[in-house]
């Protein structure tokens, strides 16, 4: 599956785009009630030291007294990222969307944000690249030759974790990513290092001993029984997500282990070596603003992480 591959032909970053309807074969109901809509859709530029942006939508040229409750979906590379299934649409209506990169070696240029509104079986749907400033070859070259290339902080208090790059002054001190987790009243505060990796690991369902386990992908010690692990899955099956714990993220959910989407405890899995420095700590405020995370639509009956890379992700 190519999340990147989108489009028949690129449109307008930022533009203002009149919308017309797809269904050619005569006006429905529907297709009147969009008819002549204006919207404007728009995203700043993302970058490591600013991994969250906000995307903005806006529709005009309705006639005043207007308004009708619609679905409003939001999509980042063609994968749903958020849904408003209550959005009113009146004239001048608004809405944002956070939205979050992940920063590699390979992350590229651009990325396409997309919104749909949907009313019964029509839709109208818009998109715009958002401009990703990635760090400069030279830059990951730097960290690749590095035997100590990351340091992990965990705000505890913000469910949040911040990786930070080596720098030219040979410190951890250049934000590399930040990723929405879900912490637990058992994740300990401390300094640890990483060490065992599992590509996937039985975790404990409850504080019960004897339940059933649950299993967590890409999973990272940090100390004894806390590990950086994906949302919880029934099975060794990326299919069988634990969907309802995904939409947790961002607030104190698991036993006491870092929980993150898929995309963030790969990126760790794949990147921070044994040995990477793990600071777990409680703060008011964060250096950065909040990440988001993709919130499932629980009705759509798909049991996949939205961020997983495998490529029969039906997302």
């Amino acid at each position: 599956m190519n999340r990147f591959v989108r489009r028949a032909a690129a449109l307008l970053a930022a533009a203002v785009l009149f919308v017309t309807m797809a269904a050619a074969v005569g006006p429905s109901s529907a297709a009147r009630a969009f008819e002549g809509v204006f919207v404007s859709l728009s995203v700043p530029a993302a970058s490591p030291q600013r991994p969250t942006v906000t995307a903005r939508v806006r529709f005009a040229n309705l006639k005043a007294g207007y308004s009708r409750v619609c679905t409003l979906v939001w999509y980042q590379d063609g994968v749903p990222v958020r849904t408003d299934r209550d959005f009113t649409l009146t004239p001048g209506a608004g809405a944002e969307c956070p939205v979050t990169t992940v920063f590699s070696a390979g992350t590229p240029k651009t990325a396409v944000i997309g919104c749909k509104l949907v009313s019964g079986s029509e839709s109208v749907y818009t998109e715009t690249d958002m401009e990703l400033k990635n760090f400069s070859k030279r830059f990951y070259a730097r960290l690749k030759a590095s035997s100590d290339p990351y340091a992990i902080s965990v705000v505890r208090s913000q469910n949040v974790v911040l990786v930070y790059a080596l720098g030219e002054d040979g410190q951890h001190s250049v934000l590399q990513n930040a990723f929405l987790c879900s912490t637990g009243p058992g994740t300990p505060t401390g300094t640890y290092s990483l060490s065992d990796r599992y590509p996937w690991r039985a975790l404990f369902r409850t504080a019960k001993v004897h339940t059933p386990y649950v299993y967590g992908q890409y999973a990272t010690r940090i100390t004894g029984d806390i590990l950086f692990h994906s949302v919880p899955y029934e099975t060794q099956d990326p299919a069988d997500l634990k969907t309802e714990e995904f939409n947790k993220l961002g607030t104190e959910a698991s036993l006491g282990c870092i929980r993150l989407m898929v995309a963030g405890v790969k990126w760790i899995y794949d990147n921070c070596p044994p040995g990477t420095v793990v600071r777990i700590y409680d703060a008011d405020t964060l250096p950065v603003a909040r990440p988001a995370a993709p919130v499932i639509d629980e009705t759509a009956g798909i049991r996949w992480d939205p961020t997983d890379p495998d490529p029969v992700n039906p997302w």
